[in-house]
C-alpha cells in the first residue's frame, strides 16, 4: 500500500498515550461515517421504492381484463412508436412521431373524422396513411407528430429510471369522449437513438379503470374512468453515464485526500496542501453548479445531492485532518502527526470505495 512502509515505521515509535489519541479519533470517523451511511441508505431506499411503484402503477393495468371488457371499447387501436427526440430531465416536453392503426364503428362519426387527442400532451400534425370502410366499420392508419408532457422523477438522478406516457383520446363533432382501447404496441428498431443517455428498456400498453367515491346529493356515486396508455420506459444506469457524471466530483475529492500522503515537516508545505484542498472546493462547487444546470429546480434532496454532500464532507474531514496533524507535530512529534493523517487518509479512500461502489451496485 502507498506510504504503508512510513506509516508502519512511525506507528512502532508512538507511546501508549500517542496511539490513544490516533484510535479516538478513528473510533470517531467510522461512527461518522456508519451513521451517514444509514442515512443515506433510508432516504434512497425510500426513492427507489417509490420511483418502483410509479412505474408499475402506470405501466401495468389496476384492474381485472374482464371488468375492462364490461366497458364500451368503441375505438381499437394499435400503436407503432417511429421516434423519441433525445430528452434532459429539464425538458417540460418530449417530441415522439408514432402512428395508430384504428377500427372504430362509421355511426359514432357520422360527420366528421375522429379527432385524435393526447390527455398528456398535443398533436402537432397529422398525415392521413391509409382509410377504408367495411361492413360499417371504419379502418384507418395516420401518423402523428406530437409532444408529450413526462413527470420526470429527479429522486435518483444519474441512475434514475424514467417513464413516458402517450394518452390517447377521441372525440367526436359533439365533442364526446370515446373510449380507446389499446391492443398492441410496436417500437421501429431506430426509433430511439442509441447513444442517447437514456436507454429504453421495455414498452407496452396498459388499458385500466380509474374508481373514486364521490358525493352527490345525498349519496356516495361511484365514478369510473378508463385510463388508457402507451408507456416508454428508460433506464439511465449504466457505468459510463455514472462515472461520466460523478468523474469530477471524484477527482476533486481524491486530490483532497491525496494530499495527506504529502510529507508536511514545514510550513510552505502545509500552506500548499491547505491551497490545494481549497482548489478541491471550487472544483466541486463547478460541477455542482454544471450538474443543476440540467436538472429542473426542487426543494428535496436527490442521489446527486447525497453525492455531493459526500464529497464535501470529505473534503471537510481533510482539511481538518491537516490542522490537527499539524497541531500534533508541535505539541507530540513527527511520528504522531504523520501516523494520524496517513491513518486517516488510508480510512478515507476506504470509505470513497464503499460509497461509490456501493450506490451503483444497490440503486
Amino acid at each position: 500500500m502507498l506510504f504503508f512502509k512510513e506509516y508502519k515505521n512511525c506507528y512502532k515509535q508512538l507511546t501508549t498515550k500517542q496511539k490513544l489519541i490516533v484510535s479516538k479519533d478513528l473510533i470517531f470517523l467510522n461512527l461518522v461515517f456508519l451513521v451517514l451511511i444509514i442515512i443515506f441508505s433510508v432516504r434512497i431506499h425510500t426513492a427507489d421504492t417509490n420511483q418502483l411503484n410509479y412505474i408499475k402503477n402506470n405501466s401495468v393495468s389496476t384492474n381485472a381484463t374482464n371488468s375492462y371488457a364490461k366497458t364500451n371499447n368503441n375505438f381499437i387501436t394499435r400503436a407503432y412508436i417511429t421516434d423519441i427526440k433525445e430528452f434532459s430531465l429539464k425538458d417540460t416536453s418530449v417530441a415522439i412521431s408514432f402512428i395508430l392503426s384504428t377500427m372504430y364503428s362509421a355511426k359514432d362519426f357520422p360527420t366528421t373524422d375522429p379527432d385524435i387527442e393526447l390527455a398528456n400532451g398535443k398533436i402537432i400534425s397529422r398525415n392521413v396513411y391509409y382509410k377504408t370502410i367495411e361492413s360499417g366499420m371504419v379502418h384507418e392508419v395516420i401518423a402523428y407528430e406530437a409532444t408529450v408532457d413526462p413527470l420526470f422523477n429527479q429522486k435518483l438522478y444519474p441512475l434514475d429510471q424514467q417513464i413516458i406516457l402517450i394518452n390517447p383520446i377521441a372525440k367526436n363533432w359533439s365533442n364526446k369522449s370515446y373510449n380507446v382501447t389499446i391492443n398492441q404496441v410496436n417500437i421501429e428498431s431506430n426509433a430511439v437513438n442509441p447513444n442517447h443517455a437514456y436507454r429504453l428498456v421495455k414498452y407496452g400498453y396498459s388499458n385500466s379503470i380509474d374508481s373514486m367515491s364521490m358525493k352527490i346529493g345525498h349519496t356516495d356515486e361511484i365514478i369510473t374512468n378508463k385510463v388508457n396508455s402507451i408507456y416508454l420506459i428508460f433506464n439511465h444506469k449504466n457505468i459510463y453515464s455514472y462515472i461520466k457524471n460523478i468523474q469530477y466530483i471524484l477527482l476533486g475529492i481524491l486530490i483532497a485526500v491525496l494530499t495527506l500522503f504529502v510529507n508536511g515537516k514545514n510550513s510552505s508545505t502545509i500552506n500548499g496542501r491547505i491551497s490545494v484542498i481549497g482548489s478541491s472546493v471550487f472544483s466541486l462547487a463547478a460541477n455542482v453548479f454544471q450538474i443543476n444546470a440540467s436538472l429542473k429546480a426542487t426543494n428535496s434532496f436527490n442521489l446527486i445531492d447525497f453525492i455531493t454532500l459526500f464529497a464535501g464532507l470529505i473534503i471537510m474531514i481533510s482539511f481538518i485532518t491537516i490542522i490537527k496533524a499539524t497541531r500534533l507535530m508541535d505539541t507530540d512529534n513527527y511520528e504522531t502527526s504523520r501516523t494520524y493523517e496517513l491513518t486517516i487518509c488510508y480510512t478515507l479512500l476506504l470509505y470513497i470505495a464503499i460509497f461509490f461502489i456501493s450506490i451503483y451496485v444497490c440503486v
